[in-house]
């Protein structure tokens, strides 16, 4: 087992080695991160990054955690969050359509996905932070 998991290490540099000097490493998290930003408001899992990079969904993971320290979970959680906030602060809006906006179908996850990012609820959030 040790020997298969050296062997699996070894093989996995290899690969990474020839693809990111091939296409070079920042091009391909790049492209994730920019697909991820486009498409935060819509059902992305991790199958379909999978598919859409020809990659597995692991090692798209692991490469993204690398480069920028979150999964591609995590920076869709993020997005999220970040154009509530923009809808939050500019527009007059009911917390159920930017919830709707910004890709979640239930009200309560949203309001506490917000709340475990910002610490604050949505309203509280809006109200403090009215341009």
């Amino acid at each position: 087992l040790g020997k298969q998991a050296v062997f699996l290490s070894i093989l996995d540099n290899l690969m990474c080695m020839e693809w990111f000097s091939s296409f070079g490493r920042n091009d391909f998290l790049v492209e994730v991160m920019d697909y991820l930003a486009e498409n935060f408001n819509k059902p992305v899992t991790s199958a379909d990054l999978a598919r859409k990079f020809n990659f597995s969904a692991d090692y798209i993971a692991r490469k993204m955690k690398q480069y920028s320290g979150i999964t591609p979970n995590r920076r869709i959680q993020q997005l999220k969050i970040e154009k509530a906030k923009q809808l939050l602060a500019n527009t007059d809006h009911t917390l159920a359509f930017i919830a709707q906006e910004v890709g979640y179908n239930d009200l309560s996850v949203f309001y506490k996905a917000f709340r475990k990012q910002t610490g604050i609820a949505p309203g509280k959030w809006r109200q403090k932070n009215r341009i």
